[in-house]
């Protein structure tokens, strides 16, 4: 399946979308927003995960500047263009499918909005993040105050907007806006290791993961604790579960050891020197 701007396709139970417009450093226009919402919308059924990467050298270098300035949209115009962004991305951080992105080139702007509405970032050495709203006077619209500043910091956001200071992927790892650094060119492979591994997952799990965790961390302590609870017991009470513990019991399941860490270890840290 592909479309103009955003292609899709299958990869054992991994559904592959990727920005299509490399000339444009995969900048986001009203056309590719409508695409990243409808298939978002209606994923394949078989997909289990998703990898989400951009076509040339870069991941996505925001919201499509030249599109803006040729449309002078007035105020209430930009602002239903920003709660589109609000949906679409809503519709990968909360659509219940674990989304895995592959950066590399460009994060910048609405790209770093973009994949900080996934939920498992890898980054190539080439990636860099930068939020260069003031430089070109303009400001944040698609999610960055709420999605990237919690994972940063508000503090640090407003550091990066104020002087465009520009993160290579080993300093944005740091502040978590990546969650490993693949070998040179190599991350969409990394990211697709990872989605296939997340896809063997329960279902259910996956689901409570990726929907519940981020809309407990805005309640209160109380609300959240009880939220947690409820969450729990669908999961743990579903069809699957059963055979899932029953090889626990049985000890046929893997345990849990120091190596799982010591290859997550080698992955993350493979090229960041």
């Amino acid at each position: 399946m592909s479309q103009k701007n955003v292609t899709v396709h299958m990869d054992e139970e991994v559904a592959v979308v990727t920005l299509n417009r490399p000339a444009k450093r995969n900048a986001i226009d009203e056309a590719t927003l409508a695409e990243l919402d409808g298939i978002f919308s209606s994923l394949p059924r078989e997909a289990k995960a998703v990898v989400l990467t951009g076509a040339g050298p870069h991941f996505c270098a925001g919201l499509d500047l030249k599109e803006h300035h040729d449309k002078e949209r007035t105020a209430v115009d930009f602002m239903r263009v920003c709660q589109r962004w609000h949906s679409t991305f809503d519709k990968i951080q909360y659509g219940g499918i674990p989304v895995v992105a592959a950066l590399h080139g460009a994060v910048v702007g609405g790209g770093l909005e973009l994949a900080a509405a996934t939920h498992v970032r890898v980054a190539d050495p080439s990636t860099y993040f930068a939020l260069p709203e003031g430089q070109k006077g303009i400001f944040t619209g698609g999610g960055a105050t709420v999605r990237v500043a919690r994972i940063i910091t508000p503090g640090r956001m407003v550091e990066m907007m104020l002087t465009g200071r520009v993160l290579t992927a080993k300093a944005g790892m740091a502040l978590g806006l990546a969650h490993e650094i693949s070998v040179p060119g190599e991350s969409l492979r990394a990211a697709l290791t990872l989605a296939k591994r997340v896809a063997k997952n329960a279902a259910l799990s996956n689901y409570a993961m990726v929907t519940s965790i981020s809309r407990i961390a805005d309640m209160s302590a109380t609300d959240g604790m009880f939220a947690e609870s409820l969450m729990a017991a669908v999961v743990q009470t579903g069809g699957e579960v059963q055979s899932r513990l029953g090889a626990f019991v049985d000890k046929s399941l893997a345990k849990v050891t120091p190596q799982h860490a010591a290859a997550g270890a080698v992955a993350a840290g493979a090229s960041a020197g």
